[in-house]
């Protein structure tokens, strides 16, 4: 008896742009009704999550890729990005696990 599994899979597609800030997620769903239901406001807030987390990263390797080579001044601006991306990023976490906590899925 083959068991009832959910299968979610993210895949980023980059836009033609090549811009890393400009980088689009589709979505996939395909999976077998079982215990598990698809909540599309978790899915929403995963993906949202996932971006910040990029956007992040993002700004913590410009900010080590360009230490020592780039004026004070444009280094704390590179840091106040990276700090308010952080600010994003904790907040899109915080949304997505108080969805879990309220809505249970």
């Amino acid at each position: 008896m083959q068991s009832n599994r959910r299968v979610l899979s993210l895949i980023q597609i980059g836009h033609d742009s090549g811009e890393a800030d400009h980088t689009g997620t589709h979505l996939a769903h395909g999976f077998e009704m079982g215990d598990a239901t698809l909540c599309d406001k978790k899915l929403r807030l995963l993906v949202e999550f996932r971006e910040a987390t990029a956007s992040f990263s993002s700004r913590v390797a410009d900010m080590a890729s360009l230490t020592g080579r780039i004026p004070l001044d444009e280094f704390a601006l590179l840091s106040r990005f990276a700090t308010e991306a952080h600010k994003k990023c904790m907040e899109a976490r915080d949304q997505f696990y108080e969805h879990l906590a309220e809505h249970g899925c």
